[in-house]
Order: structure tokens, then sequence, then C-alpha cells
């Protein structure tokens, strides 16, 4: 730690109070004590870093050093380094090493109790560099110490910012006292927008923010605030984002400079979504989802966001599709036929570089998912709903593989070339980072084992092996749907939600879809794969209890998609195509 002098004068490492900020310069400029007198606040020019010898007007003029025997500063709350001055305006000043650098922040209506004091210290612990406040902070308001020292905000200085996301360029040790003190944003923008589909036109319209903007294409991430939060990141076994990756390369930390590592040393590679809300309509043939960023009339949680009814933050989505970690070993596995699994011992993960494993039962899979810990499972169908309902309402379109690609879907050589075990490895999209994209294709295993589909992060989200979904048990044709992970279990509807109408008892490419609200289940499938939903549904008649598989595997073609659903295999069923995803929720 270093002490920072004001023209010789030294502020002590520690919270620089009012009375030592004023007298110092006082001092430094060769003025009494008397010179510094409590008054009003000059109306000062946004953002300025400049020596004490001159401070900037409204006009970024400057002003003599005689200016400051008329300066005043009346404390907001004690060592918060927020002043405020008249009218309601405050002021945020740093000392640097390139002298006084201060923030004006205007028409704000600043009162004490806007002003937040966090202490945490207690996760402080030479490997996290991300902490989050408990909420967002108003721009330029943040003062943060480390030891008793004013941290410096901005690439290439101690930390930055994203929201609520304080990210450390190097992390804070064990026993280091971290204080953070911020203005509270007052609240969020309301941001509500989403898509209409007419099923008997098969035409689409956007609603809400977005009404006007084209269909059938991505948006700009501005019109997409929620979406656009999605990003991955590293979490560990508690719940703790360790830190987030960077945008467009995961092989990278946030600040796109520190090299991540995503082999499980640092835990599990997941994209968080934050908590949104969201209602769907039905009125004659047209079906309309929207979805918000803040609670407002006529919206519900997602229930993805909800167990039974306890109503979460974050939902985590495993990055990759889920690999092994082998207890036996105490090692990450590439999964290949011949390989062991121990269902009573090993733990579904998601991290870069080894294939996924597939041959296991749902209830099986289901104990490695909760192996991991409190909150951790294997993918819920009401978080796949969510994913589906994010990717809908972007692309104003079912038809996930014009939009997005292909996927991993098209091999027509995998029986020679594995013997329908996975092809592709973990970690292909790494290289995009939170970005959407495909470079999948092929009609060859070996070529498509290099490449990859991805939608903001969540990697082969359909293709290559089939994913399990748990949560939803379907008898004959109804479904049943829960969303607390300790009331996961096979073959009943106890703690199970009744959807309220029946499954259609055939299969096909799906034409028109149940009124619910609960996800996308279909009508009646009875379209075409250039048509309608596009993506395939398939319950072929079998009666009793049967779960649900998604999105396709490797040879699947253009049934494969966002929307591609099987609800006919039994609580026995295991094959070397079908694996999981894992999930988080807190």
């Amino acid at each position: 730690m270093r002490n920072i002098a004001i023209r010789g004068i030294q502020i002590l490492d520690g919270e620089i109070g009012l009375t030592q900020l004023a007298s110092a310069i006082g001092i430094s400029l060769g003025l009494a004590d008397s010179a510094v007198q409590p008054g009003d606040l000059p109306n000062f020019g946004d953002i300025v870093t400049h020596g004490v010898s001159e401070f900037a007007t409204s006009a970024q003029g400057t002003l003599a050093d005689s200016a400051l025997q008329s300066l005043a500063f009346t404390q907001l709350t004690d060592s918060a380094g927020v002043y405020s001055g008249h009218g309601g305006e405050g002021i945020k000043v740093n000392i640097g090493e390139d002298g006084l650098e201060y923030y004006v922040i205007t028409d704000v209506g600043i009162i004490a109790e806007d002003i937040e004091i966090e202490n945490q210290s207690s996760l402080c612990n030479d490997i996290t560099v991300l902490f989050t406040l408990a909420t967002s902070p108003i721009a330029n308001s943040v003062e943060l110490y480390l030891n008793g020292l004013l941290q410096q905000e901005g690439v290439g200085k101690d930390y930055t910012i994203d929201d609520k996301e304080i990210i450390f360029i190097s992390a804070p040790e064990t026993d280091d006292k971290l204080i953070i003190y911020y203005i509270k944003t007052k609240a969020l923008e309301e941001n509500c927008y989403g898509v209409s589909w007419d099923e008997s036109a098969d035409t689409y319209s956007r609603v809400g923010d977005l009404v006007g903007q084209s269909v059938g294409q991505t948006l700009s991430n501005s019109l997409l605030p929620i979406q656009a939060k999605m990003r991955r990141c590293v979490v560990a076994n508690n719940g703790t984002v360790n830190y987030y990756l960077g945008a467009t390369d995961s092989t990278k930390k946030a600040d796109m400079v520190t090299a991540s590592v995503l082999d499980g040393t640092d835990g599990q590679v997941m994209v968080e979504i934050p908590k949104f809300w969201y209602k769907h309509s039905y009125a004659g043939t047209t079906h309309t989802w929207e979805i918000c960023n803040i609670a407002k009339s006529g919206y519900s949680v997602h229930p993805a966001f909800m167990s039974d009814a306890t109503e979460l933050d974050y939902i985590y989505v495993g990055a990759y599709e889920a690999v092994l970690y082998d207890y036996s070993g105490s090692a990450y596995i590439d999964y290949a036929s011949g390989a062991t699994i121990t269902p009573a011992e090993d733990i579904l993960s998601s991290v870069t570089g080894k294939k996924p494993v597939t041959n296991y039962t749902r209830v099986d899979g289901r104990s490695m998912a909760n192996r991991r810990g409190i909150g951790w499972t294997g993918m819920l169908y009401d978080v796949y709903s969510a994913v589906q309902l994010l990717y809908l309402i972007e692309y104003a379109s079912f038809n996930s593989q014009t939009m997005i690609g292909s996927g991993i879907s098209n091999v027509t050589d995998w029986d020679t070339y594995n013997n329908y075990y996975p092809i592709a490895p973990s970690g292909n999209s790494n290289s995009i980072g939170n970005a959407s994209g495909n470079t999948a294709g092929s009609t060859e295993c070996a070529t498509d084992s290099t490449e990859y589909m991805s939608y903001r992060g969540i990697e082969n989200f359909f293709g290559h092996i089939w994913k399990w979904l748990d949560g939803i048990n379907t008898n004959n044709d109804r479904s049943y749907i829960c969303n607390n992970i300790a009331n996961l279990a096979d073959d009943t509807s106890s703690n199970y939600t009744d959807i309220g109408i029946n499954n259609i008892n055939s299969d096909g490419y799906q034409n028109t879809m149940l009124n619910i609200s609960r996800g996308f289940l279909p009508a009646s499938a009875d379209a075409d794969s250039g048509n309608k939903i596009t993506d395939y549904f398939a319950r072929y008649g079998i009666s009793g209890w049967m779960f649900a598989i998604s999105g396709g595997s490797s040879d699947c073609g253009l049934d494969a998609g966002f929307f591609y659903l099987r609800l006919d295999y039994g609580s026995g069923y295991s094959d070397s195509t079908v694996g999981f995803r894992v999930c988080f929720r807190k």
C-alpha cells in the first residue's frame, strides 16, 4: 500500500474524511484553516481530473487557487467520500496521483438513506475477483477501500464496475478489509417487450418496446436488455460467482486480459440469467409472449425463478453439456465407450475440454447433479422453457436452425465413427464468449468434433446429444411440472403442478401450441420442417409414465432445434446419445 500526497501533504491510508480533505487543500495552498468555510458547492463539470490548483466550471473553464477560499463541502455521511452541494446535487472526490478527481451527480435528490455501506471483507480469499453489490449504484458514486486505501476504478487500474459487479484486477487476499460505499439507484428503467405469433397465418410481430422492429432476426443488445445480461461465469459449489468471463472470449476473464481457468479448478462454467417477469396470452389464433425486467401488473416471475412459493434472483445454466467428475479418480473425464459411471459417487459438471457423459437414467443424472451441492440439479423444464422464451422473443422465429445454424445434427457416419457416443468435447465455443453462433453442420463426425452451436453462451443447446429434462413427468397424455429440487421424483404427480390440458398423442413437425403459459408444448403436429414451429415432437402413442428429452442429437437433421421434444421414454431408459445439462439457482 502507499500514501497519497496533495502537494506534499499526506492523506494517510484510510478513509478520507471531509476535515482531512479541506485541511490538506488549505495547507497545500498556504491558506489558513479558516479559509475553507462551509457554504455552497460550485456547479462543477461532470467528470474532471486535475491538480488542486484548478477546478473546472460547468463550461470547463478554470479557477485560480483563490477560488478555493470560498470552496465548501458539507459532509453527507461520515467518511463516505460523497458530499452534498446546493440543489440536491452531490459530489464524489478522489485523491489520486494526478491530483483531485471529482464527479458531480446532479438532479438525484440524494438523502442519507441513499448511501449504502457494504463490508465484503469475509469474501476476500486470494481467489475471488468478483464482488457483487446488494443493489445497483448510481454511475460514478462507488468508493472502494481495500485495507483503508481508496482504490482506483478503470481499465488497467485496481478494479472495474459492471452494474452491481465489482471486478478486481488482482484478487484481494485472505483477511484483507474491503469496505464499499455507493449511492443506490432510485429505480430500474422499465424494459418490457415480446413477440406475437399467429399460428394460423404463421406470421410474427414484435410487441411492447420492440413494436415496429424486424422479425426473423436478432436485434442489438440495447433493444434486448434482458437477453444482454446473459453471460458466462465461473461458479463455486456454494453458488458464489468467482468471476465473469470475457464477453467475446471465454478463455479470458471479464477484463479481457487475465486468463480464465475453465477446467473446474476455479469452479463450474455457467451462464448467468437474472430474474425476469413474463406473461402469455392467446386470442383467436395468436399467441403473445412478453417479458419485463421489473415487477409489473399483469406479469409474473417466470417459474424458472421460483421454487414453489420462494422467489429466486438468478439461474445459472451449464455453459456446456454435462461432463463427468469421476470421484474414484478425482478427475474430470473424457467420456467414451467403456467408461464407468458410478451414480452413487460421481458428479455432473460443466467444465471445458471433455466430451459429455451419457448412458445413464434420469434419476441417476439427478443424483449426480445434486451431489455438487445445495441448489444444483439437472436442467429443469422451467429453466429450459425460460431459455426457449428468451430465444423466441429475441429472434421472433421458431426456426432456430435458420436463425442460428444447424448445430451438430447432420452427421451420417456416427455409428462407424464411435458407435453413437458423444462427438465433440466441451468448450468448442469458448472463442465467441457470450455470443450466439454456429460452425457445425457437416455430415462427418470428424469435422463436427471441433465445431459447435451456441446461444448466448449456452453451447449445443440443441443437437450433438439429447439432454434429459427434469421437473416434468408425463402420465399418458398429461404432464405435471415441478420447480422445487427437493420434490423432484420419477413416475409421480405428487408435489407437481398439473399443466391443466392434455398433450397430443402423436408425432410429427409441430404445427400449433397449447394455450399454456408454462413452457411450450404442441397442440398439433402436422406441419413440416420449414413452416410453423419447424421442430419435431414425438409421443408415439406410448402409455404410462414418460420423461422428456430435448433438442435432438447429432443425426436428427431438420428435426432438431430449440423446440424439439420427445415424451416417450420411461424411468429405466438410458442410451449413449442421451445426457444432461446442469443448472443452479439462487
